[in-house]
């Protein structure tokens, strides 16, 4: 989730209730169960809900049919020395993020379009080049999409 919170940052998680649904854009914290029958916690941001038709077109997010409005901040280096470009990404509903990218052409930049299904949502890392995230399937060693009853809740800022 690099540049949003980095490796090592302590950061708290609050349950959602019906007065605080998942909602686009929030960084959820969710638990998956592997093969192996072992769990583990995981961090991303939510970019679809319920019903949306996601894809990414030359690494840029596209929802509903629409290209998710993004703006060139400049470049940075990472904590590897790599130089990497940094976007800012506004959301339907008006949420703002910034995210990095490495290299723009990558497979992972130009996807299917995913329906996310009922009482599901698609998540993306802010890192895009370095992020196993619902463009993968679990089976390929991504996230998938992920249910509602995983979620145990949004990360505070």
């Amino acid at each position: 989730m690099v540049p949003t919170l980095e490796v090592g940052e302590a950061f708290r998680s609050i349950a959602f209730t019906d007065d605080r649904p998942p909602m686009a854009g929030d960084i959820v914290v969710f638990t998956q169960r592997f093969d192996t029958g072992q769990e583990s916690d995981f961090v991303y941001r939510i970019v679809g809900m319920p019903g949306d038709r996601v894809q990414l077109v030359e690494g840029v997010l596209w929802i509903n049919g629409t290209p998710v409005a993004t703006e060139r901040l400049g470049e940075a280096v990472d904590d590897r020395g790599r130089t990497v470009i940094r976007y800012r990404e506004t959301l339907p509903n008006g949420v703002t993020y910034e995210i990095i990218d490495m290299i723009r052409g990558l497979s992972a930049d130009n996807t299917e379009i995913f329906v996310v299904p009922d009482a599901q949502y698609f998540v993306l890392g802010d890192n895009r080049d370095n992020s196993l995230d619902s463009r993968l399937s679990r089976e390929r060693g991504g996230r998938g999409f992920v249910d509602r009853d995983t979620l145990v809740g949004w990360v505070e800022q």
